[in-house]
């Protein structure tokens, strides 16, 4: 029978996104009887507890002090007619976020005077607190149970609800200015006494009361083998989607006045090391920097960071407007780079290397669809609240129906092969470092550690086409039959792995180097690396409006030292490849393109022209081109170029 916890959750609105925050797990198997369950031979203990983004430790009410500090910024305002040394006073007093707060509480009515000067603020009447007494920080948002599930080999073998998580989850000790007279409990019998409602964060009974632990009881197969993956989820049900939005922009609000919020700018650093200190906090001189964010003219719309932040996550841009970096474009770059690099990529593989299995209309509509919506970063910017950076992950199901249906707007069958491929992909992951991968966890660890968060080198393996092959087992008299069929079965096989078989792509007749070497050149730039200062030599300008004859002679360099960078050699040869794909839809608009000049020519100047062929004449001004060579014929079978 499905637990009503799951079956609310398996009824939500998929329109809706679901906002999954952070959690730290503990667990700990036991061995023995189980209470309740004589059939277990022990069980599995989980401790759930929360990450500081679930956290409300925003104080609402203003101090005397504070309404005084608030009053005297506006009072300084008025009598200046603008906000700016107001602001930076103000911050010798409090921090940035709680400054915000203290200004928008004590904004006056009549604020639209302040600019004609001679006015005296009207103040609001505000509730205050005593200066002595602090609101203890609570969980905000939190869902009516935890969902814990356990997975073996990719399988999931237990899954079990909590109980109800309790309101108002307690998370520290009282605060200064609380009741004194309250009960306590006393932990270790010297003294040390704690609150009732804090009894779930060290006592595992009080915890499963609490909702925030579980008790499972195991066979003897879940304790011998364990679980590979322990998933927690907690969804709320019984809030509408505005509720739930509205109630997340009130947690992000807390902690936009009282920890700090902000969008992080790609290549951040953040943590102190030889090569420099952690970007956090950023300068603020004479609270300049704060000043635009927090009181300046909201910058995020539709097409920034903030705004495609907030739309994801349901919420009004005024959620965002005075966050820093909202107003940031960090997408567009990111999608101009995709563009750019297409024909040299993706493009090229299916243009060229699964020719003649994908029409240019095919490629032309997975090129539209990743430059909408594939960002190698990411669609979303990192958010930072206080001084912890958060990456902002979308992820759906990648399982989809076995059919050739578009789905959204991507290109019939492109789901369903990103399906099979990541199924593939998953298969590899244990291959990667990771504590656990063998039996010495230390050096599991230290091998990790060593790992970068992007890629820092690449290699290179080189490969002959057939074309090439075929003449050179042709010049050394050796039968090439069995080559191919070798070669044709091999090939078979992946495409069957990937549920594309029967097709005969290009690729399959590909002969690889048995080694890769590393690629010499840099990847981008000769180190040190930087994503805000402009490249030694800004090729990406020169090579957006270099000429072909440029591009080939490669003529940019303003020294004798030439463009080594990986990038570089990328976009160089894209923009060689988007010319030639340029001109050959010139010509066949024309009728003018020869059938085998869509495939790329593997050997120059070796093969015979043409005998035959309709004639080339100037159209609309077009000059006449040579014809280009035949394409070497593929003997046995299997050919379909």
């Amino acid at each position: 029978m499905t637990d009503p916890v799951l079956g609310a959750i398996g009824q939500l609105d998929a329109a809706h996104p679901i906002t999954l925050l952070p959690l730290r797990l503990e667990t700990r198997f036991r061995r023995g009887p189980v209470d309740g369950s004589p059939d277990s031979v022990g069980e599995l203990l989980v401790r759930i507890y929360l990450d500081s983004i679930l956290a409300d430790s925003h104080e609402r009410l203003l101090s005397q002090n504070e309404v005084a500090a608030g009053q005297d910024y506006w009072r300084r305002a008025f009598a200046d007619g603008r906000e700016n040394d107001a602001w930076t006073a103000l911050l010798g007093e409090v921090r940035t976020p709680r400054a915000a707060w203290i200004v928008a509480q004590t904004t006056p009515s009549n604020v639209d005077q302040m600019a004609g000067r001679g006015a005296t603020p009207a103040f609001p009447t505000l509730e205050t607190r005593p200066e002595s007494w602090h609101q203890a920080p609570r969980a905000h948002g939190l869902p009516e149970r935890w969902v814990v599930s356990g997975f073996r080999g990719g399988e999931r073998v237990m899954q079990v609800v909590g109980a109800p998580i309790r309101a108002d989850l307690a998370l520290t000790p009282r605060l200064v200015g609380d009741d004194t007279a309250a009960p306590r409990v006393d932990l270790s019998g010297d003294g040390l006494t704690v609150e009732p409602e804090l009894a779930w964060a060290y006592d595992l009974a009080e915890a499963v009361q609490a909702g925030m632990a579980v008790r499972i009881p195991l066979s003897s197969i879940d304790m011998e083998d364990g679980f590979s993956t322990l998933l927690v989820v907690g969804v709320r049900t019984t809030a509408t989607a505005d509720e739930q939005a509205s109630d997340l922009a009130d947690l992000l609000a807390a902690h936009q006045f009282s920890r700090g919020l902000g969008f992080v700018r790609q290549g951040t650093r953040t943590n102190n090391s030889a090569a420099g200190p952690s970007d956090y906090p950023p300068p603020d001189p004479a609270g300049a920097v704060s000043f635009a964010v927090a009181r300046g003219t909201p910058t995020a719309n539709s097409g920034t960071d903030g705004g495609r932040f907030a739309a994801a996550l349901g919420l009004p841009l005024s959620a965002v407007e005075h966050l820093a970096g909202a107003g940031r474009d960090e997408q567009s770059p990111a999608q101009a780079m995709v563009n750019a690099i297409w024909p040299a990529t993706i493009g090229y593989f299916l243009d060229q290397l699964f020719s003649p299995e994908v029409s240019q209309a095919t490629v032309d509509a997975v090129r539209a669809w990743m430059q909408k919506w594939v960002r190698p970063r990411g669609p979303l910017p990192a958010l930072r609240v206080g001084a912890v950076p958060y990456g902002v992950l979308p992820v759906a199901p990648l399982a989809v129906p076995p059919s050739a249906a578009p789905v959204g707007d991507a290109p019939p069958g492109l789901a369903g092969l990103v399906s099979r491929l990541a199924g593939i992909a998953a298969t590899l992951v244990a291959g990667a470092p990771h504590v656990g991968r063998t039996t010495d966890p230390d050096r599991d660890l230290i091998e990790l550690l060593g790992m970068d968060a992007s890629a820092s080198t690449a290699r290179v393996r080189r490969t002959l086409g057939y074309d090439a092959a075929w003449n050179m087992f042709g010049f050394t008299g050796t039968d090439m039959a069995r080559w191919e069929t070798a070669q044709r079965q091999v090939g078979q096989t992946v495409l069957t792995a990937i549920g594309e078989a029967g097709r005969d792509p290009r690729a399959v007749y590909l002969s690889f180097a048995g080694r890769s070497d590393d690629f010499g050149g840099p990847m981008v730039a000769p180190a040190p690396l930087s994503e805000t200062d402009p490249l030694p030599f800004d090729y990406i300008a020169w090579l957006a409006t270099a000429t072909p004859a440029q591009l080939r002679a490669q003529t940019a360099p303003p020294s004798d030292q030439p463009v080594t960078a990986l990038l570089y050699l990328m976009l160089r040869h894209a923009l060689l490849t988007e010319y030639d794909r340029t001109a050959r839809r010139v010509l066949d608009l024309h009728g003018l393109l020869l059938a085998h000049e869509s495939r790329e020519t593997e050997l120059i100047g070796i093969l015979a022209a043409p005998t035959s062929g309709p004639p080339r004449s100037v159209v609309s001004g077009l000059p006449v081109p040579r014809p280009g060579p035949e394409p070497v014929p593929r003997p046995g079978p299997g050919s379909r170029a």
